[in-house]
């Protein structure tokens, strides 16, 4: 059993939560990329990320590279957040963060890039 203390010093060394829960799912020409986070939705701050891009039929896909961008819109300006992804050690797999500024409805992009070509979709999206 864990005091306060002890509690907290465990949950501190243990690190952040991994992200598993699905954020959003979108079809991107050939691909389904999966967004998963800390929780089902972005929070305001650094959240981390990992996107996994499959083919139809469900198996792991190499798209090249892959993106994901945010942007609100306010009067006089916009703010935007775009991920900072690394390729994983499987195909299809990134991890990575975004980190969205302030609480809201954001316009998102994601996509992929690679010898084929290029394509993208667009979603709304929660902070």
């Amino acid at each position: 059993m864990l005091g306060g203390g002890g509690w907290w010093l465990w949950h501190s060394l243990s690190g952040p939560s991994k992200p598993t829960a699905v954020v959003t799912t979108q079809t991107v020409g050939p691909y389904k990329i999966k967004v998963l986070g800390e929780g089902t939705h972005l929070r305001t701050g650094d959240n981390l990320i990992r996107i996994e891009v499959t083919d139809a039929t469900g198996k792991p896909a190499d798209a090249g590279s892959v993106w994901l961008e945010l942007r609100m819109d306010m009067p006089g300006m916009a703010i935007q957040a775009a991920a900072q992804l690394e390729k994983g050690q499987s195909p299809g797999v990134f991890s990575g963060s975004i980190r969205p500024t302030g609480q809201g409805e954001w316009h998102a992009s994601i996509g992929y890039e690679n010898r084929q070509g290029k394509d993208s979709a667009s979603f709304t999206t929660s902070v």
